[in-house]
């Protein structure tokens, strides 16, 4: 796994807090704002807003600190503790998303 990244940037450093929280090795790809590095074009493949952090697992590219961190939940619960916690966050999704419609034909006046 490996996270481009800029150490002053607080969303790199948000992403790094989770990566810490959860054990997960990775690499630092340094990517130097300073010097507009971000705006390379093979930089920009990566992310076509040119904007750190990036988060490379094994070709899968997420980007956006806040997607970062929902995918790194999510693959620890896929890869990280085994199907049955994958299956009681599943099972939970599927609560909220009943309870959501039950609340909008409720609401629906007919």
């Amino acid at each position: 796994m490996k996270l481009y990244d800029f150490p002053l940037s607080p969303y790199c450093q948000k992403v790094r807090l989770v990566l810490t929280e959860k054990d997960l090795a990775y690499d630092k790809v340094f990517v130097d704002l300073t010097k507009n590095e971000q705006r390379k074009p093979e930089f920009q493949r990566l992310n076509p807003y040119s904007k750190v952090p990036v988060l490379d697992d094994d070709g899968e590219i997420v980007y956006d600190s806040t997607f970062i961190n929902e995918y790194l939940v999510v693959r620890q619960v896929l890869f990280g503790q085994g199907e049955a916690d994958f299956l009681a966050v599943r099972a939970q999704g599927e609560i909220v998303q009943f309870h959501s419609a039950v609340l909008l034909s409720e609401a629906v006046v007919v």
